[in-house]
């Protein structure tokens, strides 16, 4: 395997933006505050070259003319969702220069991959297929975010006078909330989660009203017991049990909502995509990571949670704590499932968490190519 040199680097709070002013930069990132994150989406039509690395399966990635330099856009503090993506990069992946840009937020994300800026880009999949769905230059290769948003909550006096006690179940947390007529935070703000949480109380589930306020607030709030429980995606939900011991995890989303359809406990939320442009390029190079960062995630369920925290960037745990990012993965697990084998996934979630981009449950032809090797 060929080395690889890593050079991180943030974005300037001065440059430009595809999608205008930027919100200001925050201590908890906008991607599952990490999470993340993340994850995508494509369209070949647009872009003639763009299915060249799904055309090309005997391509050795060794005899490709390398480049100069591989530019990847990821989340500020993302953790699982760019686990496995750090582990192909530590086996040596791509043999180059690689530069590591953190996005601001998710506009900015989107702005960027609508710009065509960057070789990949690591974030959300509502997000990217956004910009796809505007004509973005981007290819889903692999979802690594499964499983993120966990209800806290703390202790509740549910009738007068009585002692606070921690709610017994979600059906319980939904009827304090609408009694005492308050909200139930999230972060980020646009979550992907509200999109679920309405279709789980549609189903017949809990429902929820959620409000979504900036990771730093909830936190905050949490902390001083201004707020009794929020929704919140990992590590972001580790962090909070860390601030307030009377915090504690009720329910997981992805399996309160696996109970309502009856279909698998996780939701493929972010994740790895390419450029169009360099994937016609070095399509071969492009089918290396879709390998290294199965192999890799599946390395790091023999690891132990410090061997894999060591392999994110060291301002990852200065920000969230290295006990906390070890803590959460315990609820957080690590996966990297190629677009083409979780297409069905992928359809079902963007079609709850952004119906705008589908219709009759199937996504709108202008997003049919832009899940690498699906269809």
């Amino acid at each position: 395997m060929r080395a690889a040199r890593l050079t991180p680097r943030k974005r300037s709070e001065t440059s430009p933006n595809p999608r205008g002013p930027a919100e200001p930069r925050r201590s908890f990132p906008a991607l599952f505050p990490a999470p993340v994150m993340a994850f995508v989406l494509a369209a070949f039509a647009l872009f003639a070259g763009a299915g060249a690395f799904a055309q090309s399966p005997t391509q050795d990635p060794a005899k490709e003319a390398l480049p100069a330099k591989v530019a990847i856009y990821t989340a500020t503090g993302g953790t699982t969702v760019a686990l496995p993506l750090m582990g192909a990069l530590k086996k040596g992946w791509p043999g180059t220069e690689v530069e590591l840009i953190e996005w601001k937020n998710l506009d900015d994300l989107k702005g960027l991959a609508l710009s065509g800026k960057g070789d990949f880009w690591l974030g959300h999949l509502e997000s990217l297929a956004l910009a796809a769905g505007r004509g973005a230059p981007a290819v889903l290769v692999s979802v690594t975010a499964w499983k993120k948003f966990y209800f806290v909550s703390g202790k509740l006096e549910f009738e007068p006078g009585s002692a606070p006690v921690r709610p017994k179940d979600l059906e319980a947390l939904s009827a304090y909330l609408k009694k005492k007529k308050l909200t139930l935070a999230t972060a980020p703000q646009n979550s992907p989660a509200q999109g679920i949480v309405d279709k789980l109380g549609a189903l017949g589930g809990p429902s929820f009203e959620l409000e979504g306020l900036p990771p730093q607030q909830v936190l905050l709030e949490l902390a001083t017991g201004r707020r009794p429980c929020a929704l919140l995606p990992e590590p972001m939900a580790t962090v909070a049990l860390s601030k307030n011991p009377d915090l504690g995890i009720l329910a997981n989303l992805e399996e309160e909502y696996a109970k309502m359809t009856k279909g698998l406990p996780r939701l493929p939320q972010a994740g790895v995509a390419v450029n169009a442009a360099f994937a016609a390029k070095h399509p071969g190079l492009v089918r290396e990571l879709a390998t290294l960062m199965r192999e890799s995630a599946e390395e790091m369920k023999n690891m132990s949670p410090a061997e894999i925290v060591s392999l994110l960037p060291p301002s990852v745990a200065e920000n969230l704590g290295r006990e906390n990012l070890e803590n959460s993965l315990k609820r957080d697990p690590i996966m990297a499932v190629s677009a083409a084998d979780a297409f069905g996934e992928i359809e079902a979630f963007l079609c709850v968490a952004t119906p705008e981009l589908c219709r009759d449950g199937k996504l709108d032809k202008a997003l049919d190519g832009f899940v690498h090797g699906a269809r």
